[in-house]
Formats: structure tokens, C-alpha cells, sequence
């Protein structure tokens, strides 16, 4: 990778990490939360879901603003917009300001995956060894939060960690405009813009690099796993973007209450040695959780060599397969079986960057971003007022087994679009000479 490269990624690290800080801080604090303002899990779990909604319905008018403003200009806006906000915490008295306060990190954390992946998808040649990178670094921000959030809620109160991260936002936020600004539409390494004719596909071998773009494909790399498809028939975006929806919620909805359930678990058959159940939660969810980093790469390193629906359909069905064990395990069991399930759950993200990069044309990559991750936070930030209710109503191990039905349905939706393009997916009826 030359500086430019290396600059964008080690951004890319950071600002993911810390996106996923934002967005897990508060699951970890939800037995706090709930002595402090005397509520229910439900009301909690619709305090992050109005955090997902934002999180995610932001991604839409930031995909169109990053293809016009400029992907790095929305990471520096969201890194000290959502640093300032969460500086003002301890004016938080009651639910419902803490409910606004986490509303408008949302807004402004949302920008974060639509700017992110598309400055990588412009700027960066490996692109699937990047989405596999920046994939770990946001696993890996999920995975430490559980532990951070409630080690510095033990030491200064729920508010703590709020203030800790808006310092760290505030700080890298001044950093990133040190990172140039992202080349327009196409990046840099692509040979040609995708309406160009034969030419495309004559630029040898240095074109296979960007075959991950769908912008060209030589036939060597693989007709099942590198063919450019181009704006795909909408039935079949439907499937891949319903699958991504519901698996969104499936997971939005586990790792909600993890943290709670964990340390319940533990405390339940006394295996937690004295420590508090927020911390013992928080640790032992981030144990499960750091698993998901390596998922993540391994995720980005298959999608360069295997077909990505093929990978979709085997990382939800297993997932689906793991959540109703975790529903019916407890202590260390459950943290094995929630290893493995962190694996797979984690490993989905760069097949699915990797699939939609291949679906849609460059200078629509802000946009289709926008509306995936809309779909991934937004729509899928459901799951955790769903999980919330069945918390209530019939306890934590609830919350898994109804997350599981949601996986097992988006499992479906990606079998239709792996069995669809197995039949062979149509090239583009507007440009045909895309397909070699």
C-alpha cells in the first residue's frame, strides 16, 4: 500500500472502533441504567433502537452527501460532532435526556459506514483485504466496549464512559483532517469508468485488483466469484438487502442484552467469584465478542477467493444454528457457544461490503451504502426493543431463540440469492460489454 493507502486504513481502524464504541456503550450499562432511572428493559431497549434508527436512517443521506461532499469531510464531521455530544452526559437527569443525548450520536455516528467504506472502496487497491481490516477494527471496538464500558462505570459511574469516548472522538476527529480527501467516483487503480467498451476488460493484469469494485473482471479470476454484475435485476437486491435487514436485527437484538444475560448467567450458578454483575457481563461479553475480529478478517480473506453468496448462506445458517444453544446454555458453556456464533456473526460484514461493491456501479457506491446500512443499523436496531420485550416478558434466554427466527428467515433470503445467481444472474441490459 503506498502513504495515501495506509493513511485512509489507519483512519478507517480508529474511526470504525470507535463508531462501535458509540454504538455498544450502552448495553453494558443497562442493569446501571436501570436502577438510576427505575425502568424496564423494554424502555432501555427502545433507547437503542432509537440509536440504531438514527445510526442507520442517516447512513441514506449520508451515502448521497459522501458522494458529493466527500467521504473523509463526513468522518471528521461525525468524529467531533458525536465527541461534543457525549461530553454532555452529565447533564443527563432522566431517561429521556439520555434517550437525546444517544439519539444525536446516532445521527452523527451514521455517516460513519457510508464515508468509511466508500473512502476505502476509492482509495485502497486490496479492497478485500481492507473491508477484511477495517471489518476487525469495528469487531474489535464491539468486542472491547462490554469490558470498557463497565470497568469505567466501576470506577466513575455510567457516566464515565460517555466522557472517556467523547474525548477520544474529539481527539482523532482534529487527526483525520490530516487524511487527504478521497478521489471522486472511481478509484484510483480502476483501469476505466464502467461504461467504457472492450478496453476495460484489455487492461491486463493489473485490472484484477479491482475486480472487488465491479468495475472489470478477466475471466481467470473466476466467472462464480468475479463476474461484474452490474446493476442486478431489483428482485435480487431485494433478497440480499431483506437478508442483511433481518440478520441486522437478529444481531442488534444479541448483542443488546449479552452483556445482561452473561452476567446473569454467572451470577445465577454462582460462578461469578464476587464480582459485580455489570462487570462480569461486560468482561465476559467481550471475551465472546473479540472472537468476532477474527471473523471478520477471515470473512474479508474468503470473499477474495470464494463465491460471497456461497459465504453469505454458510455464515447465516450457521449463525442461526448456534443462537438456540446459547438459549439453552449458561456460564462457561454459553461463552464457548458464543465464541463460535461471534465467528460467524462478525464474518458476514466483509462478504457483505464485498458483495454490494460487486452488485452496483462505483459512482453509486455512497449512496448503496447509505441504504445498506441503513438497513444493517436502522431497520435492524428493531431487534432491540423486540428483545426487550421478550427480555420482560419471558426472560433473557428469550431474546435468543427469537433472534435465532429472525436469522433462520434472512438465511432464506440469501439462499434465494445464491441458488439465483448459481442459475446465472444477468449482466447489465444497459452496459452488457461490462460482463467478459
Amino acid at each position: 500500500m503506498h502513504t495515501t493507502e495506509k493513511q485512509v486504513l489507519r483512519l478507517g481502524i480508529a474511526g470504525h472502533a470507535l463508531v462501535h464504541l458509540f454504538e455498544g456503550v450502552t448495553p453494558p450499562l443497562i442493569p446501571l441504567l436501570a436502577r438510576e432511572f427505575n425502568t424496564s428493559y423494554l424502555a432501555l431497549g427502545a433507547v437503542v433502537t432509537l440509536f440504531g434508527y438514527l445510526f442507520g436512517f442517516g447512513s441514506i443521506p449520508a451515502g448521497y452527501l459522501t458522494d458529493r461532499v466527500g467521504p473523509r469531510r463526513l468522518i471528521s464531521i461525525y468524529l467531533v460532532g458525536a465527541g461534543v455530544v457525549s461530553l454532555l452526559f452529565p447533564l443527563a437527569r432522566s431517561l429521556l435526556m439520555y434517550a437525546f443525548f444517544t439519539a444525536l450520536i446516532g445521527l452523527f455516528a451514521s455517516s460513519y459506514h457510508a464515508a468509511g467504506n466508500t473512502l476505502i472502496s476509492r482509495t485502497v487497491s486490496e479492497k478485500g483485504k481492507a473491508f477484511g481490516i477495517h471489518g476487525i477494527a469495528g469487531s474489535i471496538g464491539t468486542a472491547l466496549v462490554p469490558a470498557l464500558a463497565a470497568g469505567l462505570a466501576a470506577l466513575g459511574g455510567w457516566r464515565a464512559p460517555h466522557l472517556v469516548f467523547g474525548v477520544l472522538s474529539i481527539g482523532l476527529g482534529v487527526l483525520s483532517l490530516r487524511v487527504p480527501e478521497a478521489p471522486a467516483a472511481i478509484a484510483p487503480q480502476t483501469p476505466a469508468p464502467t461504461s467504457t467498451t472492450s478496453a476495460t476488460s484489455t487492461s491486463s493484469a493489473a485490472s484484477a485488483a479491482s475486480a472487488t469494485a465491479a468495475t472489470s473482471a478477466t475471466p481467470a479470476a473466476g466467472p462464480k466469484a468475479r463476474r461484474p454484475l452490474g446493476p442486478v435485476p431489483a428482485r435480487y437486491l431485494v433478497a440480499f438487502w431483506l437478508g442483511t435487514g433481518l440478520f441486522g436485527l437478529a444481531m442488534r437484538g444479541v448483542l443488546t442484552f449479552l452483556p445482561a444475560y452473561l452476567g446473569e448467567s454467572f451470577a445465577l450458578f454462582g460462578e461469578g467469584n464476587g464480582i459485580d454483575i455489570v462487570t462480569l457481563g461486560g468482561v465476559s461479553a467481550t471475551v465472546v465478542l473479540l472472537s468476532g475480529a477474527v471473523g471478520q478478517y477471515l470473512g474479508g480473506i474468503a470473499a477474495d477467493k470464494y463465491s460471497g453468496e456461497t459465504l453469505y448462506v454458510l455464515i447465516l445458517l450457521m449463525s442461526s444454528l448456534l443462537l438456540p444453544f446459547m438459549a439453552l446454555s449458561s456460564g462457561f458453556a454459553l461463552v464457548a457457544i458464543g465464541i463460535v456464533f461471534a465467528l460467524f456473526g462478525f464474518a458476514v460484514q466483509p462478504v457483505q461490503n464485498f458483495l454490494l461493491v460487486r452488485y452496483v456501479h462505483p459512482e453509486s457506491h455512497g449512496k448503496m451504502f447509505g441504504i445498506h446500512f441503513f438497513l444493517v443499523f436502522g431497520v435492524g436496531s428493531a431487534g432491540a426493543v423486540v428483545s426487550g420485550y421478550l427480555a420482560d416478558v419471558f426472560g433473557l434466554a428469550s431474546v435468543f431463540l427469537g433472534m435465532g427466527l429472525f436469522s433462520t428467515v434472512a438465511t432464506l433470503c440469501i439462499l434465494y440469492l445464491h441458488l439465483s445467481v448459481r442459475a446465472g444472474l444477468p449482466a447489465s441490459p444497459v452496459t452488457p460489454t461490462e460482463v467478459s
